[in-house]
């Protein structure tokens, strides 16, 4: 939510980190501030943009209206009927950028507030349809049966869930049998990154043409990344929500999506108490193999999953 006391943001604003003190001084600490500097660019197209801007340049494309002369061309284009997936985590201004781009208020939305662990996660689906313009009652239906994952997974996974609200949204799953999820205890945090290294060298051995992800909070990506070079590991890194080697390190907060055969996750307790939205991240996190499951871990496991073990 945007402070009420912040000043109105000069146009050369986040080119400067003196500017940007300047403007939040007393506001926000200067580590949080220093995370807006962006290096001044003299030509548009080298300006970097994230995803996350793409709203906030729409909505100031609407405020300002099209060109002169280019009417037609700069008109926001609008549709009969739009479907929204992962609609759980949108943001404010990304759902007035779909709103203004349908023609009669009329959406799928389709989404798991289980799974909601983004910024702007919600907890009910009211958050979402009161920003929308439609002039009908909304209709819900309710995913009852998975078809991706086998029951002994999603029995480990909805443990999570249990004491909150969306306890009763894991749905039941079609496979009812399956390889039961591994619990592994490391003895000591020091032997962490070499019990998986280990680890992911014999699911190798067993794999074949399948694909594996490491599942971990964010401080392990890296020294991951080391160890796998150091024992001839080829691996990738997610930074953008895609799979690109048989063996890849996702960070907690980017696996939401994946479908992978072979899942190790690290730390549930880690992820539990320090990943946005704790248990929908560690349900997300659980939730992603569709052949086999390993939890490895050095601390002690969330409550919620030691009746599992």
């Amino acid at each position: 939510m945007a402070n009420p006391n912040a000043r109105a943001p000069d146009p050369r604003l986040f080119g400067s980190k003196a500017l940007l003190k300047s403007a939040a001084r007393n506001i926000y600490a200067e580590a949080e501030i220093l995370k807006l500097y962006r290096e001044r660019s003299g030509h548009a197209s080298l300006v970097i943009w994230t995803k996350e801007d793409a709203p906030i340049l729409d909505e100031a494309q609407a405020a300002l209206g099209p060109r002169s002369g280019h009417k037609e061309e700069d008109a926001i284009r609008t549709f009969g009927h739009i479907v929204v997936d992962e609609a759980q985590d949108l943001s404010p201004m990304e759902i007035r950028m779909l709103d203004r781009r349908s023609l009669n208020g009329s959406f799928t939305l389709v989404g798991d507030m289980a799974q909601a662990t983004g910024a702007w996660a919600k907890d009910d689906w009211n958050e979402i349809l009161n920003g929308l313009s439609s002039l009908k009652e909304p209709r819900f239906s309710y995913l009852t049966v998975g078809y991706r994952l086998p029951q002994p997974t999603m029995d480990v996974a909805s443990r999570v869930l249990v004491g909150t609200q969306y306890e009763s949204t894991t749905p039941n799953a079609v496979r009812e049998h399956g390889e039961e999820p591994k619990f592994i205890k490391v003895e000591t945090p020091a032997r962490l990154l070499g019990s998986i290294t280990a680890l992911v060298r014999s699911e190798l051995d067993e794999i074949d043409s399948g694909t594996l992800a490491v599942i971990t909070p964010d401080q392990y990506v890296k020294p991951l990344s080391e160890s796998f070079k150091a024992s001839s590991i080829e691996h990738g890194l997610v930074d953008d929500g895609a799979l690109t080697s048989q063996v890849t390190i996702v960070p907690v907060d980017l696996v939401k999506g994946l479908e992978i055969d072979i899942a190790i996750v690290i730390e549930p307790s880690e992820i539990l108490h320090s990943a946005t939205n704790g248990e929908r991240s560690l349900y997300v996190a659980l939730t992603r193999a569709t052949r086999r499951l390993l939890i490895l871990h050095a601390d002690d496991l969330p409550e919620v999953l030691q009746a599992t073990e």
